[in-house]
């Protein structure tokens, strides 16, 4: 557990936090499957699809003649969109955490078994 937080804290201080889809686009192309390439596409795939939605609700809602509601959907989108961003990335970062400690407890039964 304390490898895993610390892990999560650790920030390096030569690259200030770059969220972005060019960020996550370069860090797709970087390489082999990992943890990291995953949580990035992840990231990557609730943007895109988080942004198209509530443009989709904010077109419909000025269709059918709401065109206030559509408006403030627009306008909230944004804000809405960060949260759910960040929801989605503390439960993949959870989801990780849960698949090491497993890992871990099945050496560590392993190692005392045989």
């Amino acid at each position: 557990m304390h490898a895993a937080a610390s892990s999560i804290l650790r920030v390096k201080a030569s690259e200030p936090c770059k969220i972005g889809v060019s960020f996550c686009l370069s860090c797709v192309r970087a390489g082999p499957y990992s943890c990291s390439t995953i949580k990035n596409v992840l990231f990557l795939l609730g943007l895109v699809l988080g942004a198209l939605g509530g443009l989709g609700a904010a077109a419909m809602e000025m269709v059918n003649g709401q065109v206030l509601q559509g408006i403030l959907t627009v306008v909230v989108l944004p804000f809405a969109l960060v949260i759910y961003l960040i929801l989605g990335r503390m439960w993949t970062e959870l989801i990780i955490v849960m698949f090491r400690i497993a890992e871990n407890i099945t050496e560590i039964n392993r190692k005392t078994r045989g």
